[in-house]
């Protein structure tokens, strides 16, 4: 996918599998290996085959609670980039000096810490949503 990480079509695969069967949030590493389809579940990231019992250790406790797909996405990226297993380098998307016609406004994000620190994201969307007062270009941060 142009303008992602490398990995990160793998990374969306194999999250895709975890929604597939998992009841969000998923509470703790057990709940996610089942998801997986077990310890010995067999999976390929970046080209490099392994069973899901092998990443388990790697896994941090303050991973959980995982809220979404989304959620999920964000904390194994953080995970992965932390350990080098990909890049933060991004590729070039597609050069637009404005936003395609259909694409509609952007809506809010929030993004806050979850419990024990790790990164992340819930979002919404909302008609008539715009930036927050004050935020918008030309503003200075204080």
């Amino acid at each position: 996918m142009a303008g992602m990480p490398k990995g990160y079509d793998d990374l969306e695969k194999l999250a895709k599998q975890v929604t597939a069967k998992a009841k969000y949030p998923i509470r703790n590493v057990e709940e996610l290996i089942t998801a997986f389809g077990g310890e010995e579940a067999s999976f390929t990231f970046e080209g490099r085959s392994g069973k899901v019992g092998q990443v388990k250790r790697a896994i941090p406790k303050d991973f959980f609670p995982i809220g979404s797909h989304e959620d999920l996405i964000a904390k194994s990226a953080h995970v992965l980039m932390l350990r080098g297993l990909v890049s933060t380098e991004f590729t070039a998307g597609e050069k637009r000096d404005r936003p395609a016609k259909d694409a509609g406004e952007p809506g809010p994000v929030n993004e806050r810490p979850s419990p024990g620190g790790m990164p992340a994201v819930a979002g919404t969307k909302r008609s008539g949503a715009g930036p927050r007062p004050g935020s918008g270009p030309g503003k200075a941060a204080q």
